[in-house]
C-alpha cells in the first residue's frame, strides 16, 4: 500500500505504471473482496493518472474520467464490505488530486492520516496532505503540518519533507532556509540517489550549478539517469566531452527518456550536436544540428 503512495506522490508527483499491464478488459465489476476492489482502484487510478485530462482541442478524454469513475465504484464497494481505512480514504483524496482538486485531495489525505495506524503509512500520508496543500496554495498550511509531524517521520519520509520543505521555502523567497535545508539533504549519510537527484534539480533552478552538478554526479551511481542532468550542465558550460560522456552513461539506463528531453531541448546540445559521438547516439537530430 505505502509503494501507491509513493508512485502517485513521489518525488516529482510522478506515476509509473508497472510494464506489462494492459488496461483493455479491466472492466468494472462488483466485488466480493475489499482487497481485490482496492486492487482494481489502484490498477483503474495508475492508468487514469498516465493520460492527459484534456486532449489537445480542449475536449476531455472519456477514456480518463471512465477510468477514474471506476475507480470510485471499487472503493465504494471496498467500504461497503468493510469499513472505511486510511487505504480508501487516501485512493479518494488522490481521485480528487486526479480531477484538479488539490484542497479536496488536502482533506481527503488529512481524512486518511487520521485513520491510520502504521508510522510509515502515516508518515507518508502526512506528506501527501503537504504536498497537496502546496498545490492548492496554502505553502504556510503545508509548513506548519510539516512542522507539526516532523518528529515522527521515519527517516525516507523525513527525507522526503526536506526536499518538499526546500522547494516551498524557495518558492516563498525564503532562499536561504530552502538550501539550509537541500544541504541537509544531501550530507544525509546514505541518501538515496532519487533524493540526490531531485534536490540537484531545486540546485539547478536556483542557478547553484556547481551544487547541482554535486548532487547528479553523487545521484548516478545508483540512478543512472542522473548522468543526463549533469550532462546537460556541462553541454551548458561548454565542456563538450565530459558531456558526452555523461550522456552516454545515462543512455545505457533511460534511453527513451534521454531522446525525448535532448530533442525537447536542443538548444542545450548545440555545442554537441557537430560531433561525431552525438550523431552517433542521436542520428534522429541530424536534421536539427547547426548548419542544417
Amino acid at each position: 500500500m505505502r509503494a501507491f503512495a509513493r508512485r502517485c506522490i513521489g518525488y516529482g508527483l510522478a506515476v509509473p505504471v508497472a510494464a506489462g499491464l494492459c488496461y483493455a478488459g479491466f472492466v468494472w465489476q462488483p466485488a466480493d473482496d475489499p482487497e481485490f476492489a482496492m486492487t482494481q482502484a489502484e490498477i483503474k487510478l495508475l492508468f487514469a493518472a498516465k493520460l492527459p485530462p484534456k486532449r489537445p482541442d480542449g475536449s476531455v478524454v472519456q477514456e480518463r474520467e471512465a477510468m477514474i469513475a471506476d475507480a470510485v465504484r471499487f472503493i465504494d464497494e471496498a467500504e461497503r464490505l468493510a469499513s472505511p481505512t486510511a487505504r480508501t480514504a487516501e485512493f479518494r483524496a488522490y481521485v480528487e488530486f486526479l480531477r484538479g482538486n488539490a484542497q479536496a485531495a488536502a482533506a481527503g489525505y488529512a481524512r486518511a492520516v487520521a485513520l491510520a495506524t502504521e508510522p510509515e503509512e502515516r508518515g507518508d500520508l502526512v506528506l501527501s496532505e503537504a504536498r497537496m496543500r502546496a498545490i492548492a496554495g496554502d505553502d504556510e498550511g503545508a509548513l506548519a503540518l510539516l512542522a507539526e509531524h516532523a518528529g515522527e517521520l521515519l527517516p525516507a519520509t523525513a527525507l522526503a519533507a526536506r526536499l518538499e520543505r526546500a522547494r516551498i521555502l524557495i518558492r516563498l523567497g525564503r532562499q536561504a532556509e530552502g538550501v539550509a535545508e537541500l544541504d541537509a539533504v544531501v550530507a544525509t549519510e546514505g541518501v538515496a540517489g532519487e533524493a540526490l537527484l531531485a534536490a540537484g534539480q531545486v540546485f539547478e533552478q536556483l542557478g547553484a550549478d556547481a551544487s547541482a552538478l554535486a548532487a547528479y554526479q553523487r545521484a548516478a551511481s545508483s540512478v543512472p539517469f542522473a548522468n543526463y542532468f549533469a550532462a546537460r550542465l556541462k553541454a551548458r558550460a561548454g565542456d563538450v566531452d565530459n558531456a558526452l560522456g555523461m550522456l552516454e552513461r545515462a543512455m545505457t539506463d533511460a534511453a527513451p527518456r534521454v531522446r525525448s528531453l535532448v530533442e525537447s531541448e536542443p538548444q542545450v546540445w548545440a555545442s554537441c550536436a557537430a560531433t561525431e559521438r552525438f550523431r552517433k547516439l542521436f542520428p534522429e537530430m541530424e536534421a536539427a544540428r547547426p548548419g542544417r
